[in-house]
């Protein structure tokens, strides 16, 4: 897990680079221009935090998604502007949950993803987007019994997200952004499809 997340989060700061350039003309020589309310360039930076409904199924199973989990949900995301209608980027997201039951006296689990992501803004000078992104998922569990003995299990597999977005715009570079974001995680060895819904509201530095 730990050399693909590398690579995820080093596309989103060559991203970022790449976008420098095209900042540093825009503030050089352009400096009477008048600048939209809206206006995206160079590196930016998100982060956000919510909570995520979590269901999963089994790839053989008839019967659908299981009953929902509520839990928090954290995201980070960076990267650069190749235009006003594009960000690109990866970002870092983490949907996790605890509860005792009768079964453990602790119980610990952790959906992860670290993923290249793309948001699109239909409308040049507006906060609106949608997102896609893919790359790679993480989950993990901890369990303590009633003896004391513990157990964790960690399985890596596939993570893809498609959502939404608002840039509201309450600084020159700053915005406070609401998402929903639906992500799919697979896991191949033990046949099983998570699916995490998740609303949240966060940061975003332009």
């Amino acid at each position: 897990m730990r050399k693909p997340l590398r690579v995820l989060v080093a596309t989103g700061v060559l991203a970022a680079a790449m976008a420098l350039p095209g900042h540093a003309q825009h503030h050089g020589g352009s400096r009477l221009r008048e600048i939209p309310h809206n206006y995206r360039d160079g590196f930016w930076l998100g982060f956000s935090l919510g909570a995520g409904n979590e269901s999963f199924r089994f790839e053989d199973d008839p019967g659908g998604y299981s009953d929902d989990i509520t839990a928090p949900t954290f995201s980070l995301r960076l990267g650069g502007t190749p235009s006003q209608n594009w960000l690109l980027g990866a970002e870092l997201f983490a949907w996790t949950d605890g509860n005792l039951s009768n079964s453990y006296d602790e119980y610990r689990n952790v959906l992860s993803s670290a993923m290249v992501i793309a948001q699109f803004y239909p409308i040049r000078e507006g906060g609106l987007y949608i997102k896609g992104g893919i790359g790679v998922a993480g989950n993990y569990i901890r369990t303590v019994g009633p003896s004391g003995f513990l157990e964790r299990d960690e399985e890596s597999g596939i993570a893809t997200v498609f959502g939404a977005g608002l840039d509201l715009r309450v600084g020159r570079s700053i915005s406070i952004t609401p998402t929903i974001d639906v992500h799919h995680q697979f896991f191949n060895r033990i046949d099983v499809r998570e699916r995490i819904i998740s609303l949240g509201v966060g940061l975003t530095f332009h």
